[in-house]
């Protein structure tokens, strides 16, 4: 293929890899993982244990210090052909209330390639466009039952209670990488990625109270909206030693903490109680009261850790064994959006705790360690196999009881943007086919969550006056996540001269 045909075959994959992300519906409950998503066929099929051995273009994502090692000319496309996900949340919403989430979609992956120098051999360049992360959590739940939450009414009350809740967040990188082979068996690279995030993020409760006097209406509304479009850069540099007479290869990338350009948001929030008084008489803290407010073309700025990654492969005559670890550093709670402004709340003696953050998006990231194992065997010349496992640790952890209250003290009712605490384990398998001019890849990804108990997003089974006829916030949801996902990938080789 010569350049003019390779440039056009480029720009046709890149265009419709453009087209597939404006029409893909998101998918995965898996918002605060590092992990989800790994890159190129025969790396993400091997858990993405790619960061002393990746022999494609996914290198570039990876570890860009080992694309003079990779002897062939390539351009490359990969995608999820099919993705499904069963998500349930039991007690999500209460004792045996539980929120659930099935999706299904398709998206493309990466798109890369490498470029040769004729006059510098030991010089090598890569570009990358790749999704991220692509996930999407909703739920929709309605709860009606007869209690006695307003103890001063004579028998029990109609509860009703709805929850809404859909988070979107898609992430698209762009990446272009430069790697020098300082002698035959080791090299440097840097890859430099430009990265834009767009999250939408909905919360609605409304909760209603029916006495049977009917004498009045007791009611609990929270709406939240917003969304936000921010661009950021990631620098990326990596080492690689690779002995092809030896059987053992390694690899080290390092991630710097990302560095904001530029962010919008838009946000609108409310919290309306009503008659309140009649569930907790006497007291000026409990009243009926608004708070509103809504701002629009607010600075964002998201930001994301360093990481430092290791990774080591064993090859053999028909084979190769590769573990990678990633370890991703911790950052402290900071705002993505903030809001000068006070909102709006009425009436004016209404006790009202601290409000300044009303508007404010918060979030967290705890320091994680994943760790991934890949095996690749030949069955016949130009087959092979591969199979991967991998962790993909959540950074948001599960606040307890004592720790909830504290944070709703000192982040005067600012948004989490912490909620998918549970920890997922992937398992991959599938194959290769490779020809003179490519190879294709295809297999499976299936994911499965860790059952350890998390917490509520709300609570309608046992409601309480004094939270506004919520219940108290506990541990006790139980996440079951089950995901599969239909990958293939396929990489031309190019005409080389070099």
């Amino acid at each position: 293929m010569n350049t003019k045909n390779a440039f056009s075959l480029t720009l046709f994959i890149l265009v419709c890899f453009i087209l597939v992300c404006l029409r893909s519906n998101t998918l995965l409950s898996q918002d605060n993982h590092y992990w989800t998503q790994q890159y190129g066929g025969r790396s993400a099929l091997m858990g993405g244990a790619a960061v002393a051995g990746a022999n494609d273009n996914a290198a570039i994502f990876y570890n860009a210090a080992l694309l003079p090692f990779i002897e062939k000319k390539e351009l490359s496309v990969s995608a999820n052909i099919y993705k499904v996900e069963f998500f349930t949340l039991e007690n999500g919403a209460g004792h045996n209330l539980p929120l659930i989430s099935n999706q299904y979609n398709t998206y493309p992956q990466m798109i890369s390639g490498i470029v040769f120098f004729k006059k510098n051999k030991k010089l090598r360049a890569g570009y990358t466009l790749l999704t991220r992360l692509n996930s999407h959590i909703r739920f929709n739940v309605r709860h009606v039952f007869s209690t006695n939450v307003i103890t001063n009414e004579p028998g029990l009350e109609d509860y009703v209670g709805a929850f809404e809740y859909n988070n979107q967040v898609n992430e698209q990188w762009a990446g272009g990488a430069l790697s020098y082979k300082i002698s035959d068996n080791f090299s440097f690279g840097v890859t430099q990625f430009l990265a834009y995030r767009f999250q939408s993020y909905v919360s609605n409760s409304y909760i209603r109270v029916f006495p049977k006097s009917q004498a009045y209406i007791a009611s609990s509304d929270n709406t939240m909206s917003l969304s936000y479009n921010d661009i950021r850069t990631i620098t990326k540099i990596g080492f690689a030693r690779n002995h092809r007479k030896k059987p053992w290869r390694y690899g080290l990338a390092i991630t710097f903490p990302s560095v904001p350009i530029f962010g919008l948001a838009n946000v609108q929030r409310e919290e309306t109680i009503t008659n309140i008084e009649y569930a907790i008489p006497n007291n000026p803290n409990y009243i009926s009261h608004s708070i509103t407010d809504r701002r629009t073309n607010l600075r964002s700025r998201y930001a994301s850790p360093a990481s430092i990654a290791l990774g080591i492969e064993y090859h053999s005559r028909k084979g190769r064994l590769a573990i990678a670890l990633e370890g991703f550093a911790k950052q402290n709670r900071y705002y993505i959006i903030k809001s000068d402004s006070l909102p709006l709340f009425k009436p004016d003696n209404v006790y009202v705790p601290n409000v300044g953050k009303f508007l404010w998006l918060n979030e967290y990231k705890n320091p994680v360690i994943n760790i991934a194992i890949g095996f690749e065997h030949e069955l016949k010349k130009n087959i092979s196999m591969q199979m991967g496992i991998r962790s993909n640790l959540s950074y948001s952890y599960v606040l307890t009881e004592d720790q909830f209250n504290e944070y709703e003290n000192q982040e005067q009712l600012s948004i989490s943007n912490n909620t998918s605490t549970w920890d997922i384990i992937h398992f991959s398998i599938g194959g290769t086919l490779q020809r003179k001019t490519g190879e294709v890849s295809v297999g499976i990804d299936y994911g499965f969550s860790s059952k350890v108990p998390v917490g509520q997003f709300v609570d309608f089974k046992n409601p309480k006056a004094e939270n506004y006829f919520y219940g108290d916030y506990e541990t006790g949801a139980i996440p079951k996540l089950n995901s599969l996902n239909a990958v293939i990938s396929y990489t031309h080789y190019l005409k080389t001269t070099h």
